[in-house]
């Protein structure tokens, strides 16, 4: 194992080698011309080529919330944080509020569209939901008049904080994966 890999077992103690070393083999991957970085293009052609189709601020974005150095580009340290961030199983609510932020869009401060949300639990994480287990997932909340969903109470459910799940575990798994692929700029 090279040094790199030592530091970030050190570091990052909840992954295994083995896992880093993996890690390793994606980033290289991602990093097509060798530079020791993901750059903007490299990540914008790594989502056209998993379907994603982002804009280009988007993708900057989404850059900026990674790159913890400021140099426009994510290294290997920063790709494992993030990559860490979405294998752990467990978040806790300030950390999917401040995800479901990423959603909020056009909505007021708190408030996600209902359609945004189903949108949110089909699209993004590891455990998309299919459009029927969103739409009974976000059946169960209850939006205002105009179709808005106060997330703080979504997540209230979801993180099961006493209320009865509204969904499978499966539901809740989505919501979480969604959120922290939102963290990680989708």
């Amino acid at each position: 194992m090279s040094d790199e890999i030592e530091a970030l077992a050190a570091q990052f103690k909840h992954l295994t080698k083995q896992e880093l070393q993996e890690y390793r083999e994606i980033f290289n991957l991602v990093d097509k011309d060798g530079g020791g970085s993901i750059s903007a293009d490299e990540l914008a052609d790594l989502m056209e080529t998993l379907g994603i189709h982002a804009k280009k601020e988007e993708v900057e974005a989404m850059i900026a919330e990674i790159d913890e150095d400021g140099s426009g580009e994510i290294d290997f340290p920063e790709f494992v944080a993030v990559m860490s961030r979405k294998v752990q199983a467990d978040y806790t609510p300030s950390q999917v509020n401040a995800a479901f932020r990423v959603f909020e869009g056009s909505a007021p401060p708190g408030h996600i569209k209902q359609s945004d949300l189903i949108k949110a639990l089909t699209t993004y994480g590891s455990t998309r939901l299919t459009d029927e287990q969103a739409k009974e997932l976000v059946s169960q909340l209850e939006p205002d008049s105009s179709g808005l969903i106060a997330y703080a109470e979504f997540v209230s459910i979801m993180m099961g904080d006493g209320h009865e799940a509204p969904a499978s575990g499966a539901a809740a798994a989505a919501a979480s994966s969604a959120a922290s692929a939102a963290a990680s700029g989708h």
